[in-house]
């Protein structure tokens, strides 16, 4: 698992790695699912958060970010793992094009 850019990768990694092991979620879900990145006092959060989540973290966090749509400021996480098979599979971001290639 990786991804490039900025200081927004160790959240967006993170994340990732939550979503599969304590949610359960598969592979392209995990990445694919909504995120939220906290910098310099600022919340920013990609549409798809539950409203009542938003909502509750705005007493600990006032200042918010609503994105209108998944972005590439969220980070591009990308993976590579064994398929049921023991071959590999790979899923790209759809923040960063989404496109894997197996050889």
């Amino acid at each position: 698992m990786g991804s490039g850019g900025s200081n927004r990768i160790r959240s967006a990694i993170l994340q990732v790695i939550i979503n599969q092991l304590d949610f359960r979620m598969p592979l392209e879900q995990a990445i694919s699912f909504p995120r939220i990145h906290f910098e310099n006092g600022l919340l920013s959060l990609e549409p798809g958060i539950d409203e009542s989540i938003a909502a509750a973290l705005k007493n600990e966090f006032p200042r918010q970010q609503h994105w209108q749509k998944k972005n590439l400021f969220f980070g591009g996480t990308h993976c590579v793992a064994l398929d049921e098979k023991g071959g590999h599979m790979g899923i790209g971001d759809e923040r960063r094009g989404g496109v894997s290639l197996s050889i």
